[in-house]
């Protein structure tokens, strides 16, 4: 039991007057008193600005005195022990040290004492003041030590103010010791913050206690061989998760598991001990440049992850290798849409050209009509002087308020129509065209409105119908039970004949008809057949029919996917658009690729494979002819497929996950007497790319289901 003769502590409150501001420091001391941890007590001034007091000092203590007898198990874990008060504002607060005499000296060895070294001026607190302090104090006591004894050590300074610093944490050493603990306070140094390298000191400090004992030399740093370290970026990380083997180990914090490591000359590694691993922080002068995380997987191997990088090592022979880089890259998510409401208004409307070949074999615009649902309007071309000029003067009809954000259709505008309408709608607005192939999907039209006084700015969007149903006219009519396309003979019609008015044209003018179909259209005339007239009616029915069409497939879909056709052009787009409505679900990762991802993978995709084969067949044998349906939407529906954000790697993943899925760049060796290879690659001639199912040995990038299945057959595959 502890007597109130054992423990010195001095608690001092000093209240202060007027000009000196605030100040709180808690020191905190831990005293080991026969293997037993004592919280022993706090050392705390506080200075007020307490003007009733004056300049008097309020000083509270309570005072024991330590047993000579116990003196040599204390063992001091961190400073602030022997403080005396500050008795008025010009005193400083000073340590009691034990300056001995050679006749105390040998009585005082097994006590804890302190050796001061007063500097002659104030100086920054800098390394070399550190090892000019360690080896003074190393020759005057340690150095003559025997190996039957050891040291406690603790180094602190005196700032310029009077407040005592420690520099890291009480070590055991020998009389081998000096460059470990030198080593040891300098990097503590360089992990401080910039106002430590800055701190004016007047006094060295080193406290100290000699104790009974043979100790082995502090653990230091095993050194790693050059190709056991992982080059990251301009950083060499040790192929490890053993601390010892980062440097030399100069803090170990037993009960956090916290290591402190000096890592060559300017860097240290602060490395926190987890149940999975370890995560380690990377100083380089007292500022943090890289983090990252160690996953225990096995005794002989574990995952590092930095950043989006994942580095796998294993053991070989004893030492770490990189077997495997793993980067996750950066990917939007496809997202789910939220079902469309119906459109109260279509905003559709159809449009249609007719045109004549000329003598230079161009085709030459002599009519347009145009149908918005309710009414219809058509420009001939002998009311205007020119195709030009026509084709505008039905645009500006349709570039008013009434039609802002409507979308204009006309089937095959793609590759024919949009000839016509480039030049004129460039002259009439901004115009800015989607291109894809070389085939135009819309043409985007923005125009100025007729006030003056504040114009408006407004769209109209001109698309193909045949991007969306991939049909002609007249078999749609019959597909959506909706007013049969006309007939019209296209051959008649020239430059000469506009106002022809007479006899119906003869049958070879016209096309995809049967004589009877002839024969009952010849019979609504009689010798009054009008070329204007039966143009007009012809194109503005091509034009009610697409509506009608239109209006049903938009129905169509809307009832089944809530969607409306008019957000896209074409029908992939809008079959995109379903599956992200309907089929997405708002918890599916799916990622958008592109960039270099998307052309890696790409170079895996080389087409359906086709063959054609000359059958033979003995006489009277029959042969079997086999085709299948639906084959892509059932192998999407039955099999995996790649889902997530996708994953860069560098090594033979397959050595470490056998049923890795994915895209890999392989060295590929076909089976020597193969006679139909089963895969495709691309090969550069002079006459451009071809697809062929090569045989030999060759580099290419192949999905993995391709590859299982390819082995099977006897191919090789090594991943590059």
């Amino acid at each position: 039991m502890m007597k109130t003769s054992i423990l010195n502590l001095i608690v001092v409150n000093a209240l202060v007057v007027n000009t000196l501001p605030f100040i709180n420091r808690n020191l905190t001391v831990y005293l080991n008193i026969n293997y037993t941890i004592l919280y022993a007590g706090v050392l705390i001034i506080n200075t007020f600005l307490y003007s009733a007091i004056g300049s008097g000092v309020c000083i509270y203590s309570v005072l024991f005195n330590i047993s000579e007898s116990l003196y040599s198990s204390i063992e001091l874990q961190s400073y602030g022990l022997y403080v005396l008060s500050k008795l008025n504002r010009d005193s400083s607060i000073k340590y009691y040290s034990t300056r001995t005499s050679t006749k105390q000296k040998q009585k005082q060895e097994l006590h804890w004492s302190n050796y001061i070294i007063d500097l002659d001026n104030i100086s920054i607190l800098n390394n070399s003041l550190i090892k000019i302090a360690i080896k003074e104090f190393w020759d005057r006591y340690v150095k003559a030590l025997d190996i039957n004894h050891h040291v406690l050590i603790l180094f602190r300074v005196e700032e310029e103010s009077g407040i005592w610093s420690t520099l890291g944490q009480m070590k055991k050493v020998n009389k081998d010791s000096i460059e470990y603990f030198t080593h040891f306070v300098t990097s503590i140094l360089e992990l401080k913050a910039d106002n430590y390298k800055e701190m004016r000191i007047k006094r060295i400090a080193i406290s100290f206690g000699i104790r009974d004992g043979k100790i082995e030399s502090p653990k230091t740093f095993q050194a790693l061989k050059e190709n056991q370290y992982q080059n990251y970026k301009h950083y060499k990380i040790p192929n490890t998760m053993d601390p010892y083997k980062y440097g030399d180990v100069i803090y170990h914090d037993q009960n956090q598991n916290i290591f402190i490591v000096q890592v060559g000359h300017f860097n240290q590694a602060v490395i926190k001990q987890t149940p999975t691993g370890n995560h380690v922080d990377i100083y380089n002068k007292g500022q943090l440049i890289l983090s990252y995380e160690d996953r225990y997987l096995s005794d002989d191997r574990f995952e590092r992850s930095i950043g989006k990088n994942i580095y796998l090592f294993i053991k070989h022979e004893g030492n770490y290798n990189l077997a495997l880089l793993k980067v996750t890259k950066s990917a939007k998510k496809i997202a789910h849409l939220k079902a469309q409401k119906p459109l109260k208004n279509s905003k559709i409307i159809t449009m249609d050209f007719e045109t004549f070949v000329n003598q230079q074999k161009k085709d030459v615009p002599y009519l347009v009509s145009w149908f918005d649902g309710v009414k219809s309007r058509s420009y001939f071309l002998t009311d205007f002087k020119s195709p030009h000029e026509m084709t505008a003067t039905a645009i500006k009809d349709l570039m008013t308020t009434k039609y802002k954000g409507f979308k204009i259709y006309l089937h095959n505008f793609g590759k024919f129509d949009s000839v016509f309408l480039i030049d004129v709608l460039s002259d009439l607005g901004f115009c800015k065209p989607v291109i894809n192939h070389g085939r135009y999907i819309s043409l985007n039209l923005t125009f100025k409105s007729k006030d003056t006084l504040k114009p408006k700015f407004y769209s109209i969007e001109f698309r193909d119908s045949l991007q969306l149903l991939l049909a002609g006219l007249r078999k749609l009519a019959i597909a959506f039970n909706v007013d049969k396309k006309g007939i019209f003979p296209y051959k008649f019609v020239t430059s000469n004949n506009l106002n022809y008015i007479g006899a119906v044209p003869a049958f070879e003018y016209f096309n995809d008809i049967t004589h009877e179909e002839y024969i009952a259209y010849c019979k609504n005339f009689n010798n009054n057949w009008s070329l204007k007239d039966e143009s007009i009616r012809y194109c503005i029915n091509d034009c009610v029919c697409l509506y009608q069409i239109l209006i049903k497939f938009n129905q169509l879909i809307y009832k089944n996917f809530k969607v409306n056709i008019n957000r896209y052009p074409t029908l992939s787009s809008l079959s995109y658009g379903i599956f992200k409505t309907i089929f997405l679900k708002p918890s599916y990762f799916i990622s958008q690729i592109s960039g270099k991802v998307r052309d890696n993978i790409k170079m895996g995709y080389t087409g359906g494979a086709t063959d054609m084969y000359i059958p033979s067949n003995n006489k009277d044998e029959l042969i079997y002819c086999y085709d299948i349906n639906s084959l892509y939407p059932s192998v999407m529906k039955n099999c995996d497929m790649p889902v997530g954000k996708p994953t860069y790697f560098e090594g033979d993943i397959r050595k470490v996950d056998p049923n890795a899925f994915g895209f890999f760049y392989c060295k590929i060796t076909t089976p020597p007497q193969l006679e139909h290879p089963i895969l495709q690659t691309h090969v550069t001639t002079k006459s451009g790319i071809r697809t062929v199912a090569a045989l030999g040995q060759y580099k290419d990038m192949i999905f993995s289901a391709e590859m299982d299945n390819a082995i099977k057959f006897g191919y090789n595959f090594d991943i590059l």
